[in-house]
């Protein structure tokens, strides 16, 4: 046997009876006794005897130190810098799964290379030693090493029909995210549902479809959770490039069962919060000045909205765009477009029609389209609704003559903020000048109907706190 063959059979008896015990205390003395003979052992590779070095002090040190900093390597957990994502995976695999296993992780990893994802997602493995065996370990692995996702579990071969198989046993995707408990019950319901619709087995070590459907299994649900994770750390611009990653795996589904469509509600409802913050930083105003400034952030945000398909936004801005440069028409017939491509239950289009009637003194369709909005219920538009109850408040500001806003500001302050005091405040102001107006139009009598309907509750809710 020549030496080469020695040194190969030795590398491989390292490896198939070491390396699964070098973390334990055995594997440290091991590991000590391999490190102190190595250069007797190249030595006499190269025919070469010299046992004197074994003897020196020095020479004991320096192998416990490289031994110390070998060992507690393997210990180590893999670490992620903060502000950053990665996806660790931990699989118990026993030979026959091993090579199909390394290759599954590591079409993952290419394919997060392959999205220009890099940057955003890393991709790390714990070592054999280190899988977890129940939620809680996997949940302290995630604390520990700043990863963002762990998918772990149990991975068997076998025959079924006398086929040779690859399953997972099963597989598990454990996260830690920022969410309140009520959201995060939510997700873990859907996302369980998920894992459990998905194929997670490779009937044949030669079906590329296998393997390919497998593969895009992890890295789609893995997007779902990261995205979801970066989304709830306000990390809006990483979130967005996994999200619409994310989206286009659920579309690209065959068949949308009832749980991929919550995840898909789910990831527009996210990406649409996104880009209405990026409108809500554009500070667009009634009276906002350098529209041009903002042009092309506009035709971004458009842009985007377009191809996603979320036309209810696309019309929106394009009619808030139209108002700001005063083309009134325009805008009505664009924030319309807007609410004829919505179920008709989004508040939006119907609070933006309001506003643009409202200002151009069509105070009926103004009226009708408020309504419609707070039963379509406000509560669901987060900053858009508040941005509008600035917006009153700003025309009254520029343009004081125009009175008959505090009708829809105080039935905003009431339906909306829950400031009962301001609405109050401006439902009262607008009843006691336009009540004794004389030739009293039915427009008028509406509104003052709706005013005192929210001042007797509001005055009720005083008496009642008074006593």
């Amino acid at each position: 046997m020549s030496k080469i063959e020695d040194l190969n059979l030795t590398i491989q008896f390292y490896e198939k009876y070491i390396k699964p015990i070098i973390h334990t205390k055995l594997g440290f003395l091991i590991l000590f006794f391999i490190i102190y003979f190595c250069p007797l052992l190249g030595l006499m590779f190269f025919d070469l005897y010299n046992v004197e070095i074994l003897k020196s002090p020095l020479y004991i040190i320096l192998v416990l130190f490289f031994t110390a900093v070998l060992w507690l390597k393997e210990l180590r957990l893999p670490k992620l810098e903060e502000e950053k994502t990665g996806i660790l995976f931990s699989f118990s695999k026993d030979i026959k799964t091993n090579d199909e296993i390394e290759a599954l992780e590591g079409r993952v990893e290419k394919n997060v290379k392959r999205e220009h994802l890099e940057g955003e997602i890393f991709v790390g493995r714990l070592k054999k030693h280190q899988h977890p065996k129940d939620e809680n370990k996997a949940y302290s692995i995630l604390k520990k090493t700043g990863y963002s996702l762990l998918i772990w579990g149990d991975i068997e071969s076998g025959k079924n029909n006398n086929e040779e198989e690859i399953h997972f046993v099963p597989i598990r995707f454990s996260y830690n995210l920022n969410i309140n408990k009520e959201g995060l019950e939510s997700f873990n319901k859907n996302l369980g549902n998920l894992l459990s619709e998905q194929r997670w087995t490779i009937r044949d070590k030669n079906n590329i479809t296998d393997r390919s459907t497998l593969a895009e299994n992890i890295e789609g649900l893995s997007l779902y959770v990261i995205g979801v994770s970066l989304y709830h750390s306000k990390r809006d611009e990483h979130a967005l490039i996994i999200l619409k990653k994310a989206r286009v795996f659920f579309i690209s589904k065959k068949k949308l069962t009832i749980n991929c469509i919550i995840a898909l509600k789910s990831i527009e409802l996210m990406i649409n919060d996104i880009f209405n913050e990026k409108l809500f930083c554009l500070n667009l105003s009634p009276y906002r000045d350098g529209i041009d400034d903002i042009k092309e952030s506009l035709e971004f945000i458009l842009g985007e909205f377009k191809e996603l398909g979320f036309f209810v936004n696309f019309y929106l801005v394009k009619g808030i765009t139209k108002f700001i440069l005063r083309d009134i028409d325009g805008s009505i017939e664009e924030i319309t477009n807007s609410k004829n491509n919505t179920n008709r239950k989004d508040p939006a289009p119907y609070l933006n029609l309001a506003f643009v009637y409202y200002y151009s003194k069509d105070t009926a369709n103004g009226l009708d389209n408020l309504l419609l909005a707070i039963k379509n219920n406000l509560l669901e538009m987060g900053k858009q609704s508040i941005t509008i109850v600035k917006w009153y408040e700003e025309v009254l500001d520029k343009e004081p003559e125009k009175t008959y806003l505090k009708l829809p500001l105080g039935i905003l302050y009431y339906d909306l903020v829950g400031d009962k005091s301001l609405a109050e405040k401006n439902l009262m102001e607008y009843v006691l000048e336009y009540k004794n107006k004389k030739n009293q139009t039915r427009e008028i009598e509406r509104s003052i109907y709706e005013a005192s309907k929210r001042l007797k509750k509001i005055r009720r809710l005083k008496n009642i706190n008074e006593n």
